[in-house]
C-alpha cells in the first residue's frame, strides 16, 4: 500500500511539473520546430563531429556530398538549442569512449565540458522557436555548409533560416506576460506544492500504520 502512495505522488507531481514547464507562446506568436541541416564540402578525417543540447552529447558522421539532418532530440525548454562542435581527432586519443550506464563516457564529458584542445564551436542553433505568427509559414530548416578556413573550420549559413532578428529563440518570449500567464505558472506551482505536502502526508500515515502494527505482533 506504502508503495503505492509513492508511487501515485510521483506521477502526480510530474504531471504538475510537465504542465508548469509546457508554456505556450504569447499572444501573436507561433511556436515551430526546425532540424538542422548539414552540408560537409569535403571529408574531414582530421575532425569527429558532435552536437551538444541540454545534458545530452551525439556523434554525427559526417561524408562529403552527403546531407546530415539533425533533429530536435525533444525534452523542454533544455533541449530547446543545440551547438555543433568539430573536435580535433589527435586530441580525442588518450581519452575513453566506454560507455558508464547512463552517465557520459570520459571523452564525452570532456568535449561537453569544453576541455578537449583545438575544438571548435561551429555554430549554435536552436531547434524550437516563437515566431511571430505571420512568419511561420515561410520559417525554413537552416542549411550549414561545413569547410575549412584559416582557423580550421567554419560552418555558413547557405539557405533556411538562421538565427534573424524578431525570432525569439530565447527559451520564452520577452513579450510582457499577461495576467493569464502568471495565473497558470502560479496554480501549478501551488499544485505541485499541494502534491508535495499530501504525498508527505500519507507517507507518514502510512509509516504509522506500520509501527503500530509491529507494537501488536509484540504484545502478542
Amino acid at each position: 500500500m506504502r508503495y503505492s502512495i509513492i508511487v501515485v505522488f510521483i506521477t502526480l507531481f510530474s504531471l504538475a511539473g510537465v504542465a508548469v514547464a509546457d508554456i505556450p507562446p504569447d499572444p501573436g506568436y507561433k511556436r515551430v520546430s526546425l532540424n538542422l541541416i548539414i552540408q560537409p564540402q569535403e571529408d574531414f578525417s582530421d575532425y569527429r563531429f558532435f552536437v551538444k543540447t541540454g545534458a545530452a552529447l551525439n556523434e554525427v558522421k559526417l561524408k562529403k556530398g552527403e546531407q546530415f539532418v539533425v533533429k530536435s532530440q525533444g525534452g523542454g525548454a533544455f533541449y530547446r538549442s543545440g551547438i555543433l562542435l568539430a573536435v580535433p581527432t589527435t586530441s580525442l586519443a588518450k581519452l575513453s569512449e566506454t560507455a558508464n550506464g547512463s552517465e557520459l563516457s570520459e571523452m564525452q564529458k570532456a568535449i561537453y565540458d569544453g576541455k578537449v584542445p583545438g575544438s571548435i564551436e561551429l555554430l549554435k542553433h536552436t531547434f524550437i522557436r516563437d515566431v511571430p505568427v505571420k512568419d511561420a509559414a515561410g520559417m525554413k530548416d537552416p542549411v550549414f555548409k561545413i569547410e575549412k578556413s584559416e582557423a580550421g573550420l567554419k560552418a555558413t549559413p547557405i539557405a533556411g533560416n538562421a538565427n534573424e532578428p524578431g525570432v525569439n529563440t530565447t527559451q520564452y518570449s520577452r513579450e510582457p506576460k499577461t495576467p493569464l500567464f502568471w495565473a497558470t505558472v502560479g496554480g501549478g506551482s501551488l499544485l505541485t506544492l499541494a502534491f508535495i505536502l499530501l504525498g508527505a502526508r500519507l507517507i507518514r500515515r502510512s509509516k504509522s500504520k506500520t509501527v503500530e502494527f509491529g507494537r501488536s505482533n509484540e504484545v502478542f
